[in-house]
C-alpha cells in the first residue's frame, strides 16, 4: 500500500492525470467493462486496488470480484472474440496463446488506505485504483511485490470454458393483426356492410 502511494506521489503531475492509473470505482467499472466486450483498445489493466475496508457500505464493491474473474475469463481466451460472435453450441470461445493478455490482480486494502491513497493522488476521496501497462517503471515492482503476497488471481473456471447455446429463433402463432390500420379499416368496413344489409331486410 505504502509502495503504490509512492509511485501515485512521484508519477502526479500537478493538477494532471496520472498516466496508466484510473481513479474511482465508476471509471474502473466502466473500463474493466468495456474490457469484457473486447471493445477497448487500452492498454492492458494488470493491478486493481481497492479500499475495502474503507468503502461503506460494502456493497459498493461486492461486484468487483466478479468482474475481474470475468476479465481474467475473456483475458485468457484472448481479445479477438466476444459473446457475440458464437454460433453454434460446439464453438468453444478460445483464441491463439499469442493473443491472450495477462491476468489482473485484485488487492483488496484495509480500513486507512482511502485517506493514504487520495493524499498521495491529489484527490479528495479515492475508493480503487486500476493500474495498466502504462504505469511504468513502477507497475514492475509492484506487480512483483503483489504477487508475492497474492500469488493466486481471481478465477471462474466455468467462465474460461464456456459453451455457447446456438441463436434459437421461435415463430409464435398470433390472432392480433400486424397491421392494426388495415385492421381497423377493414372492421369498420365489415361493420358498414353488416348495418347496410340489416337496413335493406
Amino acid at each position: 500500500m505504502h509502495a503504490l502511494a509512492e509511485a501515485l506521489a512521484e508519477k502526479k503531475e500537478s493538477s494532471q492525470a496520472v498516466p496508466g492509473a484510473t481513479f474511482g470505482l465508476n471509471q474502473v467499472t466502466k473500463i474493466l467493462q468495456e474490457e469484457i466486450k473486447c471493445t477497448g483498445e487500452r492498454p492492458a489493466p494488470r493491478i486493481l486496488f481497492v479500499c475495502q475496508g474503507d468503502a461503506e457500505p460494502q456493497s459498493l464493491v461486492a461486484h468487483i470480484p466478479m468482474l475481474v474473474c470475468t476479465y481474467n475469463a475473456f483475458a485468457a481466451r484472448g481479445r479477438g472474440r466476444s459473446v457475440k460472435d458464437a454460433d453454434s453450441l460446439d464453438h468453444t470461445l478460445s483464441t491463439a496463446p499469442s493473443s491472450a493478455r495477462p491476468p489482473l490482480h485484485l488487492v483488496p486494502l484495509p480500513s486507512g488506505a482511502e485517506f493514504l491513497l487520495s493524499t498521495a493522488a491529489g484527490l479528495r476521496r479515492l475508493s480503487c485504483v486500476l493500474l495498466d501497462d502504462d504505469f511504468s517503471p513502477a507497475i514492475d515492482m509492484l506487480l512483483m511485490r503483489v504477487s508475492a503476497i497474492i500469488p493466486e488471481v481471481p478465477r471462474a473456471p466455468w467462465l474460461e470454458h464456456v459453451r455457447l447455446e446456438p441463436t434459437l429463433v421461435k415463430h409464435i402463432a398470433t390472432t392480433a393483426p400486424t397491421n392494426m390500420g388495415a385492421a381497423r379499416a377493414q372492421k369498420k368496413a365489415s361493420r358498414a356492410a353488416h348495418k347496410h344489409t340489416k337496413c335493406n331486410n
